[in-house]
């Protein structure tokens, strides 16, 4: 049953939605200027750029492990990929006329929005596969958006 309540509770309850949206409120309200200008603005930068390289490394490494073509699911992968590649610039496009809406201009914020309406959908969504067969479909989707990000994080830094 999938419905706009559920949809909404596991949108939330995944940490990357919750920590881009998180960012995003906090560059939207300045708070994170605020932050990074701080005596902490040092330490949280330095630990970023101390965490980010290798989590990416290792993320690439998870993702290029279970990516698994299967050429009975590539269609139907290569068509959801598709559908949300239409409708994640649609997505993002809403927040940032909500964002201009509040009378909200910082360029990060817009930043934010759009690399949040690119993301893919977390691994744990196939713990919520209803069946096992569901889940190599999930897996391989999964690991084909991250591909796609990846690639729409790459234009999108030259923006």
């Amino acid at each position: 049953n999938v419905g706009i309540k559920n949809v909404l509770r596991n949108m939330f309850s995944a940490p990357t939605f919750v920590a881009c949206l998180l960012a995003l409120v906090l560059c939207a309200t300045g708070l994170g200027k605020v932050i990074f200008d701080s005596t902490i603005g040092g330490v949280l930068t330095a630990v970023i750029n101390m965490i980010g390289p290798p989590t990416t490394a290792i993320i690439l490494i998870i993702v290029g492990y279970q990516f698994e073509i299967n050429k009975e699911l590539l269609k139907p992968v290569l068509k959801t990929s598709a559908l949300r590649l239409i409708a994640a610039p649609m997505a993002g496009l809403v927040g940032i006329l909500i964002l201009r809406a509040l009378g909200i201009q910082e360029q990060l914020a817009v930043y934010a929005i759009l690399f949040l309406s690119f993301l893919p959908a977390p691994y744990a969504l196939t713990i919520y596969a209803k069946k096992e067969s569901e889940q190599p479909y999930l897996s391989m989707q999964l690991s084909m958006y991250i591909i796609v990000t990846l690639i729409a994080f790459v234009a999108l830094s030259f923006i």
